[in-house]
This record gives C-alpha cells, structure tokens and sequence, in this order.
C-alpha cells in the first residue's frame, strides 16, 4: 500500500467543531478495535475519471511526453509515484529526475485543486459518509488505504465533505 494514514472518527461535531470536522472515537475498554479500511478513488469519492484526466495532463506537462499507456492496470505499480517512475522509464529511458517529480506532482495538484472547485465535480460515493458516521458511532477505527499522493487524497475528501484527521 502506497500510503495509509489512519485516525479514528465519531460522529460529525456541530458546535465548536463546525460541520463537516470529525471528532475522535472514544477510546474502546477492550485492547482491540475493530478497523475499517478504505481505497479514496471509487470507494469513498467519485474521482476515478477526474483524478486520471488531471494525472494523465501532468504528466505530459511535467515530463513532456505524450502518448503513453493510461491503463493503469497495466502498470507494476498504480500508485502515483509508482506510475510516474514507470512511465518515464517506458517513454524517457530512465526515471524521472527530481526536478521532473516535483513538477508533475505541482501541476498534477494544481489541476486537481481546480477540477475539484467546480461545481458537482467531486462527490461521496452514495452512503459513504453515512458509513462513516455509522462505523465511528459503534466504535470502529477508519483507516485510508490509497495510492494517491497524501494531498491529492485531502483535497478528493475535503471536497466530497470527508474530512480527514490523520
């Protein structure tokens, strides 16, 4: 798993936390709590498309190359990072130098940051805040388990109305 940050959640705070903040579980009298673990894109958000667009633009910009296999299923490792070292490797030669990484995943943010701030573009898959809340009020810990660069997936949930501690 490329990246998986974790925090326990209750249910939504109204006053002192404003809406859409979670606070945190209370601590459970057994030594174990139950864990729901979670994927970001498909999952919990519609971002599926809009995420692949933006990627697929900052790719292009960032390691001028176009024209590559956007099947990510057809990639070792369909993480960002896993997917970025593959593509430079498959249209460059060799893995993207530190400056390339830096800028794909700048403009990558960029893009995402405003494709999200329309109107519609980013949404909660049906019932997954309702899961959310549910799980949080029985005691469950919620653990994110994503592929995704740490501030792409805040802004994905941020946007649906998932906020996020962790």
């Amino acid at each position: 798993v490329a990246g998986c940050f974790r925090a326990p959640l209750a249910a939504r705070v109204g006053r002192g936390g404003g809406p859409g903040r979670w606070a945190r579980a209370p601590a459970l009298r057994s030594d174990r709590m139950p864990l729901a673990i979670f994927d970001i894109d498909g999952t919990l958000t519609r971002t599926t498309a809009l995420d692949d667009n933006c990627y697929v633009r900052a790719i292009e910009a960032g390691l001028g190359v176009s024209g590559f296999d956007t099947d990510w299923a057809n990639y070792a490792h369909a993480t960002d990072s896993g997917l970025l070292e593959e593509i430079a490797r498959r249209t460059l030669g060799r893995g993207p130098t530190p400056e390339e990484w830096l800028r794909v995943r700048r403009v990558f943010l960029e893009l995402l940051a405003v494709a999200a701030g329309r109107a519609g573009a980013v949404t909660q898959v049906a019932g997954a805040g309702a899961l959310l809340q549910l799980l949080a009020a029985r005691g469950w810990g919620v653990a994110l388990a994503t592929g995704a660069w740490r501030p792409s997936a805040t802004i994905k949930l941020s946007t649906a109305g998932l906020a996020w501690e962790g």
